[in-house]
């Protein structure tokens, strides 16, 4: 009897000592109140979520701190959450998948790992990406990131004259050799699309073509028209081709100064609406140049993007029917 209590008291001695491992791990593990700090996440971050980035400017510098060129992101004044992205004075519309990425980033970098202040060895004599954020309107927070790319990953950035190693590959997410990297390359951005209220096309058949093939269509109270007449189900099935094929258009090339003498060449012309009083119209005349080429497409009267010849061939051929 004695013996048996014995052995009970020494099992129970036993499972105590193995839950108490347990909740030590545990609680190292999950350290709830944060007892233990010695991690990247738990560092300083340059710059917290609190700190609202409203523009942010990208340089990519040559060995001898000459601007190779520069792209400039900013919150879109009038719907203040759309980015704008700017390069020598055109306007673009910002992929904001590739803008919320980099932000995500941004916000990640911690001073965790100091190198210190001497860069040199580093990479930062050679070409660098730099970035100036501004934030809260008036403040900014400026860093460098290397061409040198160390053993195991990640990117070292020059912070206020000091080197830092982060766990982040950020000049992948910034094309050295595009300024145009953080354009978008569809000519709008989905949640244009799922607002469209108007969309008017007009066909050329020939050079300045006084008699071009129109197609308006136009929503109103809930019923869509085309051309002043309540649409028919053939029609609206046409529509919602026409609102698909569109968005699969995706520029190959972005040109802002002029390629083509325009005047010789028949256009098709498409100008999108959206609902939404802050969003501007999208206005493209298309052309296509020759048998080996794509489509020029001079968007919002501004810039060229050149579009794969089969989207838009595909377009055309939902009204081949009606030419």
């Amino acid at each position: 009897m004695i013996l048996k209590d014995f052995n009970s008291i020494s099992l129970s001695k036993k499972l105590i000592f193995i839950n108490l491992i347990f909740l030590g791990l545990g609680w190292y593990l999950h350290d709830p109140f944060s007892l233990f700090v010695n991690d990247y996440r738990s560092a300083q971050a340059f710059l917290s979520r609190e700190q609202s980035i409203d523009s942010i400017q990208i340089q990519l510098l040559s060995s001898e701190q000459n601007v190779l060129y520069e792209e400039i992101l900013e919150i879109n004044p009038q719907s203040k959450k759309d980015w704008n992205l700017k390069v020598n004075d055109f306007v673009f519309d910002s992929d904001l998948l590739k803008v919320s990425t980099l932000l995500d980033t941004i916000y990640e970098l911690r001073n965790y790992t100091e190198i210190g202040s001497n860069k040199d060895g580093f990479g930062f004599q050679d070409e660098t990406i730099h970035l100036n954020l501004s934030y809260q309107e008036n403040d900014v927070l400026n860093f460098s990131i290397s061409q040198e790319i160390p053993s195991g990953g990640g990117s070292y950035i020059l912070v206020n004259s000091k080197v830092y190693l982060v766990p982040f590959q950020i000049r992948d997410l910034i094309s050295v050799s595009d300024p145009y990297s953080f354009a978008l390359k569809s000519i709008a951005n989905l949640d244009f699309f799922q607002n469209v209220n108007s969309i008017i096309i007009k066909k050329e058949k020939y050079i300045l073509d006084q008699q071009p093939e129109i197609y308006n269509y136009n929503l109103d109270q809930g019923i869509w028209t085309l051309n002043n007449l309540r649409i028919s189900q053939e029609n609206l099935s046409q529509l919602e081709q026409t609102i698909q094929s569109l968005q699969v258009w995706k520029a190959d090339e972005f040109y802002t100064k002029q390629a083509v003498d325009w005047k010789l060449i028949p256009k098709i012309s498409i100008q999108i609406a959206n609902d939404k009083k802050q969003i501007k119209p999208i206005q493209l005349d298309c052309k296509f140049i020759n048998a080996k080429s794509n489509y020029l497409c001079l968007k919002n009267n501004s810039f060229w993007m050149e579009i794969d010849r089969y989207s838009v061939e595909a377009f055309l051929k939902i009204f081949e029917s009606k030419s």
